[in-house]
């Protein structure tokens, strides 16, 4: 809660995102931002959870060292739930950013993302409602075989 509290994200639009370069300086802002977004609920409608999630989107569309694969397993999650595809778009940067060494690889990345994101989803207190396909996931992940469920996506 004192994280969730202390932070204070109105000055985003400030960061000037330009060049490569400027990308690159961004990134421990971006990960203040995805850390601040994973700590509190999916339906936190502060300012600062706008702020963090449109800086986020920011920097995904214009950094020139990603390529981010949104692919069927987002759409499948999100239907038409914004809030849930804002989310997967935190987890994918979030994936992307702590493990470079698979940003190019779309299944794995997919992978790593839903991983990340289940445990989000299953915390009752982040107020995510689970839809069918993310009860699916679950279940594919709980069984040893989320990897192959989503392999099926990225063929």
């Amino acid at each position: 809660a004192l994280f969730s509290n202390a932070q204070d994200f109105s000055q985003l639009n400030s960061y000037l995102l330009v060049d490569g370069a400027d990308y690159g300086k961004a990134e421990p802002k971006v990960k203040e931002c995805v850390n601040y977004i994973l700590s509190v609920p999916i339906d936190d409608q502060s300012a600062n959870r706008t702020d963090a999630l449109q800086f986020i989107i920011r920097w995904m569309i214009g950094t020139p060292d990603f390529s981010f694969g949104i692919g069927q397993s987002a759409a499948n999650i999100s239907k038409n739930d914004t809030n849930l595809m804002g989310l997967y778009m935190v987890c994918i940067t979030k994936v992307g950013l702590e493990h470079r060494e698979i940003a190019k690889d779309n299944g794995q990345m997919d992978y790593e993302t839903i991983m990340t994101l289940l445990p989000y989803c299953e915390k009752e207190s982040n107020n995510v409602k689970l839809n069918k396909e993310l009860k699916k996931m679950i279940k594919q992940r709980n069984a040893g075989t989320l990897k192959e469920y989503l392999a099926a996506y990225w063929k």
